[in-house]
């Protein structure tokens, strides 16, 4: 089924399908509940796939028993997810390994310029559209032989990102968030609560084969929110992004080592690159956890200069 507009529409069945097949027992459990509960619950009404321009840029949200999800927002996280992924290989790692890192990034690395084209076109979908340009990129449609392995494990990490996005939007259904008057504080705190959810039901995934991809998808997923808005401030209702990244990354219970500290640390250069604020990319930290900390030193500082 192709029922959007952009590339990444050939992977809406796939994340529906990470979403309910999910391998844990507590939300195959909550989820059994949920659809007994007749005209109360959104799976009674399945999905709403909103395609095209659009005055306001939506990622998801349940509304009159149905999970509204956006096109614009699912093929700029898998842009995001695709640049992630290539610039922390071929921008920061292998230069990294090979004693070639200078502490910038080589803009002129082909794959490196590729990635940041791919991540600016996602980026114009905040305020504008023009579905031509997803088809001069990488994209999960139309595959070029030499992007072949990238963009494989971006479909991945967006599928696991979307499937993370479709568990917060279930506990806040589940919880009931959406029922309740509430004060701001509580929205926010719902918010964290529905991510805890989310992360609880997809740690499911960990110990087996995809759950290195599970975990990049939630990583992904929150670094989307960062560029939201320049000052990482939040809203009324929602918590400050970076702070989302940071209970994330906490919970999925990482090595010092691993990729994934240094893949959220990417999630904030881009922010920079986007927002022309200048970070650097630090080549005396021991860990990719210690880039991370440092990233997110720098990013404190940035927040109290506001």
């Amino acid at each position: 089924m192709q029922s959007g507009l952009l590339p990444v529409r050939v992977l809406e069945l796939n994340f529906l399908d990470w979403f309910q097949n999910l391998p844990s027992p507590e939300f195959q459990e909550d989820l059994k509940q949920a659809l007994l509960e007749y005209d109360e619950h959104p799976f009674q009404k399945g999905f709403a796939y909103h395609v095209g321009p659009r005055v306001n840029f939506e990622i998801a949200y349940i509304d009159q028993g149905q999970i509204q999800l956006f096109e614009n927002y699912n093929q700029l996280l898998w842009c995001l997810s695709y640049a992630l992924l290539v610039l922390f290989e071929e921008g920061y790692k292998k230069p990294l390994l090979s004693g070639t890192f200078t502490g910038r990034i080589d803009l002129e690395h082909p794959e490196v310029k590729k990635a940041l084209k791919t991540f600016k076109f996602g980026m114009t979908l905040f305020k504008s559209y023009n579905k031509e340009l997803f088809y001069h990129i990488p994209n999960p449609e139309k595959v070029a032989e030499s992007d072949k392995d990238y963009v494989d494990k971006a479909n991945g990490v967006f599928t696991a990102g979307m499937t993370f996005t479709l568990l917060h939007e279930f506990a806040h259904d589940f919880y009931g968030h959406e029922k309740v008057k509430s004060s701001d504080e509580d929205s926010k705190q719902f918010e964290f609560d529905a991510d805890a959810y989310a992360l609880q039901s997809i740690s499911s995934t960990f110990p087996i084969e995809t759950g290195q991809t599970f975990k990049l998808g939630v990583i992904a997923s929150l670094c989307s929110f960062i560029f939201i808005d320049k000052q990482m401030q939040g809203s009324r209702e929602h918590p400050e992004e970076d702070k989302r990244i940071d209970f994330g990354i906490e919970k999925l219970a990482l090595s010092d080592e691993d990729d994934i500290w240094g893949i959220a640390s990417l999630g904030y250069w881009l922010w920079s690159f986007h927002f022309k604020v200048d970070f650097t990319l630090s080549k005396e930290c021991e860990t990719f956890k210690d880039l991370y900390l440092e990233f997110k030193s720098n990013v404190g500082v940035y927040k109290n200069y506001l």
